[in-house]
């Protein structure tokens, strides 16, 4: 027996590479659409992270103006105490001298 490959007509061979190359250009497309996704995914986590360490920045000098006024309103509860029973205070004025200069000292940069 004499196997011999069919024969096929030279417009099939045509369309069946025409057919190729639309399939290669498909996917070299693909890959390219892919590769401009990671791009854009790449930059978008450096911003999401450029955005995370601002806000933790922010948080940070939040808290310390925070606790700054927390510390400057009890000094100032301190010195605007009213007098007592007995018609004395509870700081002489001394006492409330340094407490101010302490406080103003600190917001003096």
């Amino acid at each position: 027996m004499n196997s011999t490959k069919p024969q096929t007509p030279d417009n099939e061979v045509a369309i069946l590479h025409e057919k190729a190359k639309t399939w290669r250009r498909h996917y070299r497309d693909e890959a390219s659409k892919a590769q401009k996704c990671k791009q854009a995914f790449i930059e978008q986590e450096k911003e999401v992270a450029r955005l995370r360490e601002l806000l933790e920045n922010t948080c940070k000098d939040y808290y310390k103006v925070s606790d700054e006024v927390t510390r400057l309103r009890a000094a100032l509860e301190l010195i605007a105490a009213p007098i007592r029973p007995d018609g004395t205070y509870n700081r002489c004025r001394e006492a409330c001298e340094q407490l101010a200069k302490e406080a103003l000292k600190t917001t003096e940069k």
